[in-house]
C-alpha cells in the first residue's frame, strides 16, 4: 500500500487547490501507442477482466484495453510533492469521468496534456486522463483498482 494508514481516497485531499503541481515531468520520451501487455498472469484478472473502483467496486475499466506507453504498462512516478503513484494505462475508462483543465505542467508522459480521473460513481480520484495530438489514454492509479465484478 502506497499510503499506510490512510484511507486511499482521501490521500490527495487538500491538494487539489494545488493541482498543476501534482504532477512532475519525467524527462521521458514521447510516448506512442504500443503493444498491448501481458497483463493477465494474475488468476484473478484471467478469471474477471473487470477493474473496479477498490472504494465502492463501480466498473472502471477492463484488461482489454491495458497499453504500454514509454514501453511499460505499468509506472512509478513521483510528483513535486513527494507522493509516488504506481499507475497502469488503459486505452479508456468508462468508468471515469475526467475533471478540470488540460494542463502540460509536470507531465509524466511527454508530449501528453493530463487532467484528473475520478470514480464517476464515488469520485475517489483514480488517476489522470492524458491526451496529445496523436492519442488518448488513462494512467489508473493501481491500488485504487480491483479485479471484481462492478457493483453498477
Amino acid at each position: 500500500m502506497l499510503f499506510p494508514g490512510k484511507p486511499q481516497s482521501s490521500v490527495l485531499t487538500g491538494l487539489y487547490p494545488d493541482a498543476i503541481h501534482l504532477l512532475r515531468d519525467g524527462n521521458a520520451s514521447p510516448a506512442s501507442p504500443e503493444a498491448t501487455p501481458e497483463i493477465l498472469q494474475d488468476e484473478d484478472l484471467r478469471e474477471n477482466p473487470q477493474l473496479c473502483c477498490a472504494a465502492c467496486l463501480h466498473g472502471i475499466t477492463t484488461t482489454a484495453d491495458a497499453i504500454t506507453r514509454q514501453g511499460q504498462h505499468e509506472h512509478c512516478c513521483t510528483n513535486p510533492h513527494g507522493l509516488e503513484f504506481l499507475i497502469a494505462c488503459y486505452v479508456s475508462a468508462n468508468g471515469c469521468r475526467n475533471a478540470g483543465d488540460w494542463v502540460s505542467d509536470f507531465s509524466w508522459f511527454s508530449g501528453y496534456l493530463w487532467r484528473y480521473a475520478f470514480c464517476a460513481a464515488c469520485h475517489t480520484h483514480l488517476g489522470w486522463q492524458y491526451r496529445s495530438d496523436h492519442d488518448g489514454f488513462h494512467g489508473l492509479i493501481k491500488v485504487r483498482l480491483i479485479a471484481g465484478t462492478a457493483s453498477h
